[in-house]
């Protein structure tokens, strides 16, 4: 078997696998907002577990920055 040969079997299931994946991944919504973008209302649990909504912050304060960060796990 030459080397040719060789190298698109092992290729080409490669790319068929390749194919299928970024197809089921383009189906996905995208989430997220644009910089110029309002963000969405959202009602979050504080410390205390009381909840706190978005527009309701807003509301209250001239300027409102929310800061979301990975916990280190």
């Amino acid at each position: 078997m030459s080397t040719k040969t060789h190298l698109l079997k092992r290729l080409v299931p490669l790319m068929l696998i390749l194919v299928f994946a970024s197809s089921a991944f383009s189906n996905q919504v995208e989430i997220g907002v644009r910089v110029d973008q309002q963000a969405p209302d959202f009602t979050l649990p504080q410390v205390d577990g009381d909840p706190v909504t978005l527009s309701d912050v807003v509301a209250q304060n001239d300027v409102t920055l929310i800061y979301f960060f990975l916990a280190a796990s």
